[in-house]
């Protein structure tokens, strides 16, 4: 299911475990399942994908069965590694590598926050965890996560209970030489190849075009296709009538009053008194 052999992938030095949920029709119905990604960065920055998986959720097994295989194949162990934080996949990597330096996803931590506290509060805790998250220097990011700490154990300490769960995963990435910091604080690569490969295409077909008309006639959210609009007169309203120049008194055969005759500079012009 486009995934890359693992053999000969010697460079790989970072991994990007994630588990997202993708919309997809099954039996002509729309239904939500879950997949477990394994992408690689090698040396040069570039990602491929190891291994894409349904394996109906993201419990421990399904992880182990998963990371199990791609060392079958020959993966050999990374330098670093990236998750979303979920308890199975914890536990698998506890079992598999426990000494590879693990980092937390900053972006998931940070849904995580939001949802332990109230909507007013929402704001300010994200001005603050990003102050801390993305400061210049790993002594400054120490010094505003105590302060992130302090201050949130006093105003919602579910918020502060949920950062001091992540420990020093969450700060991984200080690590890294400064350049790697921002593709190593998060696994949502993993969020945006699924998002883009389940995007809707737009065409056509979607809107139900009619029934003369084979999908490729016009773009959606356009004009009807010329062949469905062949011959077809479309009703004239009064004011484009009133919009026209006078008929010809010769050649028309509209029906005149007759008492009233064709006086272009006249207050009683037949257009002007609405007959």
């Amino acid at each position: 299911m486009g995934e890359a052999p693992a053999r000969g992938e010697d460079d790989i030095v970072r991994l990007i475990l994630d588990g997202t949920v993708v919309r997809v029709r099954l039996d002509k119905k729309a239904t939500s399942i879950s997949l477990l990604v394994v992408l690689g960065v090698r040396r040069d920055g570039q990602k491929v994908l190891l291994a894409v998986r349904n394996m109906g959720g993201e419990s421990e097994a399904a992880w182990r069965a998963l990371l199990d295989d791609l060392v079958a194949r020959g993966l050999k162990t990374s330098e670093f590694l990236i998750v979303d934080g979920a308890a199975g996949l914890e536990k698998a990597l506890a079992a598999l590598w426990p000494d590879v330096p693990t980092q937390r996803c900053t972006v998931h931590k940070h849904r995580n926050l939001l949802a332990h506290a109230p909507d007013p509060l929402h704001e300010e805790i994200s001005a603050d965890y990003t102050d801390m998250i993305y400061a210049e220097t790993a002594k400054e990011i120490e010094e505003r996560r105590k302060a992130f700490i302090r201050k949130w154990r006093l105003k919602c300490r579910a918020v502060a209970d949920s950062l001091e769960e992540a420990g020093d995963r969450l700060f991984t990435f200080t690590r890294l030489p400064p350049g790697q910091w921002r593709s190593a604080r998060t696994s949502n690569a993993v969020e945006r190849s699924s998002s883009a490969a389940s995007r809707p295409r737009l065409s056509c077909r979607r809107r139900r075009p009619p029934r003369c008309c084979s999908g490729r006639c016009s773009p959606p959210g356009r004009s009807p296709c010329a062949r469905s609009t062949a011959g077809r007169r479309w009703p004239q309203s009064r004011l484009t009538w009133s919009l026209t120049s006078p008929p010809d008194p010769l050649t028309s055969t509209r029906r005149r009053h007759p008492s009233r005759q064709f006086q272009p500079h006249s207050r009683q012009h037949p257009w002007r008194s609405g007959w």
